[in-house]
């Protein structure tokens, strides 16, 4: 069986853990799972309270992950990791739903286990390093969802390694291959993203067909490369709200929009709020208030 024939056969499963269930602080233990589609309102908003290790793996659509003051954008293949005590906010993309496969995990253990990735500060996890995690997500799930009574020993087993092949992939250690061709449409994308990028011009760049390049992105990010480059513009565009005091007319000059009323309205439609919203809630200006405040 395959990973798509997989997530299928767990699509609208969620398993939450029975109460009373007597700890063994050498163990982790699943708090929560499951696998399903969310519809164009999906969001979930939570504040430094929140207490478990989450992992989240999109196995189609695309969204967004702030975490730390920072926005990412999204897509098929890729996972994000959140940790006890941070504020963070995900969603979907403007009007189309997220597919995810998540599992929340708690454990004094899990802390030491993942301490590597928190001290490098890494929270998502990209297509290339992502498969063997999937895998193991599958196989977590599929475990809880078949057993009447499951075993802490076994469910404590499969999480350990499942952070082990988040570990692997995300140091290094595992690299899964994608088409030459599609690496270098992402490396045009990444280095012109400032500009009026056309998918024509990606196409061209590159030496290839518009249709061909469609297919491309299909297959490997599953996504558009027209809704991809967006995503980058929109990306940069926080960035800029966030660490400049830059005029929204003037950012969607720099970025290559054709007015500003237009990158308002592609920037409303991404985050959900105007670039000025982002930037009271965000930029440098927040920054200052908050100080003023200590």
């Amino acid at each position: 069986m395959n990973q798509e024939e997989a997530i299928g056969k767990l699509s609208g499963y969620t398993y939450r853990i029975p109460e009373g269930v007597e700890r063994n602080p050498a163990l982790f233990y699943v708090e929560r799972a499951g696998c399903g589609s969310y519809d164009a309102d999906f969001e979930i908003v939570r504040d430094h309270t929140y207490p478990f290790y989450t992992l989240h793996f999109l196995f189609d659509g695309c969204g967004f992950f702030r975490i730390r003051g920072q926005d990412y954008f999204l897509t098929k293949g890729e996972a994000f990791l959140i940790t006890p005590g941070e504020e963070h906010v995900y969603c979907n993309f403007t009007a189309s739903s997220i597919g995810l496969i998540w599992v929340e995990a708690s454990g004094i253990l899990c802390g030491d286990v993942l301490m590597e990735l928190h001290r490098k500060g890494l929270s998502v996890f990209h297509r290339g390093s992502t498969g063997e995690v999937l895998d193991s997500l599958i196989g977590l799930i599929g475990y809880l969802k078949e057993q009447a009574e499951v075993n802490d020993y076994e469910v404590s087993a499969k999480v350990y390694g499942l952070f082990m092949k988040l570990m692997d992939g995300a140091l290094g250690k595992v690299r899964e291959k994608k088409p030459e061709l599609f690496l270098k449409a992402l490396e045009y994308i990444h280095g012109q993203a400032d500009k009026n990028l056309r998918v024509g011009d990606v196409a061209e760049g590159l030496h290839i067909s518009t249709a061909y390049l469609n297919k491309l992105f299909h297959a490997n990010a599953g996504i558009s490369p027209i809704k991809y480059i967006t995503w980058k513009r929109v990306e940069r565009a926080c960035a800029m709200l966030r660490e400049t005091r830059l005029t929204a007319e003037k950012i969607s000059e720099e970025l290559g929009f054709y007015d500003s009323a237009y990158f308002v309205k592609v920037f409303k439609r991404a985050m959900g709020m105007t670039p000025m919203q982002y930037r009271a809630v965000n930029g440098v200006e927040k920054e200052e208030t908050d100080q003023t405040c200590i």
